[in-house]
């Protein structure tokens, strides 16, 4: 009985309907929603221009977010769309201006660990980056590239501390991977060897 309703109704059975998805209209910019930066094609969020609260599928309906503007920001219910939309305007130079400065700190993070890292491999002091490197690199750029390449050198950090911390933290990257290799290993040799250094101190070298 069942077999012939399912064939009168053209539904197969065991075969689930594919959710619906709305999507995002331009005109709901009135109501102070725009597209969520993070939306994929299987998931379209409106999120709020005002307080950034992301919402569901499903509110993606005029009335639903003119509910959200009356109970949130009621304030601005009467607000016209040009209003909403230099609100749009300006979190985009915000989101703009923040990757830029994360990129930018990036960037300086791995200046800071490249000069660490020479100045590990030379055995130099920690105070080399500061007050050797850092100094060096400004000369070269003022005379090539100009102040503003100047001020980005500046902001390198060099200090003896940070070179201390990032020459720490590249011998714990580098022992954590020398470890991994040995446990991934089916097949090592062990060397062991006692030197002196100056003060007469011993030290044991393990070689794998």
């Amino acid at each position: 009985m069942s077999q012939k309703n399912d064939d009168k109704t053209g539904i197969v059975p065991g075969k689930k309907r594919k959710p619906f998805i709305r999507h995002y209209n331009h005109e709901y910019i009135k109501y102070g929603f725009i597209l969520w930066p993070n939306s994929t094609e299987e998931d379209i969020r409106p999120m709020c221009i005002i307080c950034h609260e992301v919402l569901v599928n499903d509110a993606m309906k005029p009335a639903k977010m003119l509910r959200h503007l009356k109970a949130k920001h009621s304030e601005l219910e009467k607000k016209p769309r040009e209003y909403f939309e230099r609100r749009k305007q300006e979190l985009g130079l915000q989101t703009k201006t923040f990757k830029q400065n994360f990129i930018h700190n990036k960037s300086l993070l791995k200046c800071s660990y490249l000069v660490a890292l020479r100045i590990a491999k030379t055995r130099k002091s920690f105070t080399t980056g500061e007050n050797l490197i850092k100094p060096v690199l400004i000369d070269v750029c003022l005379e090539m590239f100009g102040l503003s390449a100047v001020d980005k050198i500046k902001s390198i950090p060099l200090s003896n501390d940070t070179i201390r911390r990032r020459i720490e933290k590249l011998s714990e990257n580098v022992e954590y991977q020398l470890i991994q290799k040995i446990k991934e290993s089916t097949l090592f040799a062990i060397q062991i060897d006692e030197s002196c250094d100056i003060s007469k101190k011993g030290h044991i070298n393990l070689l794998c």
